[in-house]
């Protein structure tokens, strides 16, 4: 095919790359209906297959008059991408049970005890840790970037701050929604061990957690 100019040949990319895409879309609906078949992320990693489908596409470059080098580089990049996809699903699908481990609570620089109970990248969507505060002690300001938490309240009261709002008690079975970016602490007002479940989503990563510049602290 001749163009004739630098427009015609974007044109005809942009048309070529529409194909691709709608390819790519029909490829991802068989990898997310594959991860049914796969009990074990070993099925869904699969080098072996990896393997045979580089060896095959490779060939097939060559047969075609394209650098094999170039398009490896391309497929194995985008098998990467569909592994991560078909290990979320395969995830998700995949029913288990994770067990509590008392032990493995550790003290944050925020102020409270901390136990995971449900943070993988397996499960991105939510992460879920048990805080424990001591009575008397208030955590500090802090934020979490592109993160949603709500703080359901097991045992103990508690006094929270979120935002621009003024202090408001919890008490067992409340529950404090607190918005992504949104400055926060709570306080232990009473005798007890304040202990509530801290709610995540997307899943909590350290990066997300900021600490106040010093305009946003609140007297």
């Amino acid at each position: 095919m001749e163009f004739k100019s630098i427009k015609e040949i974007r044109e005809n990319i942009d048309r070529i790359d529409r194909q691709i895409v709608g390819l790519l879309a029909e490829r991802s609906a068989s990898v997310k209906q594959a991860a049914k078949f796969k009990k074990t992320t070993d099925d869904v990693k699969a080098p072996q297959r990896v393997e045979q489908v580089i060896a095959n596409i490779k060939a097939l470059s060559e047969e075609l008059g394209t650098n094999p080098v170039v398009v490896e580089q391309i497929y194995r990049a985008m098998i990467s991408g569909f592994i991560n996809q078909e290990m979320a699903e395969h995830a998700e699908m995949t029913p288990s049970i994770t067990r509590s481990d008392p032990v493995s609570e550790y003290y944050t620089e925020e102020g409270c005890y901390i136990t995971e109970l449900s943070n993988s990248s397996g499960d991105p969507g939510l992460s879920i840790a048990q805080a424990r505060v001591l009575p008397g002690v208030t955590t500090r300001w802090h934020r979490l970037i592109g993160t949603t938490e709500r703080y359901a309240v097991i045992s103990g009261k508690g006094l929270i701050e979120i935002g621009e709002l003024p202090p408001r008690s919890l008490s067992s079975g409340d529950v404090a929604l607190i918005p992504a970016d949104c400055l926060q602490r709570i306080s232990n007002p009473g005798t007890n061990d304040l202990i509530f479940l801290a709610i995540c989503t997307p899943r909590f990563v350290p990066e997300a957690y900021k600490g106040p510049t010093p305009n946003q602290v609140r007297p």
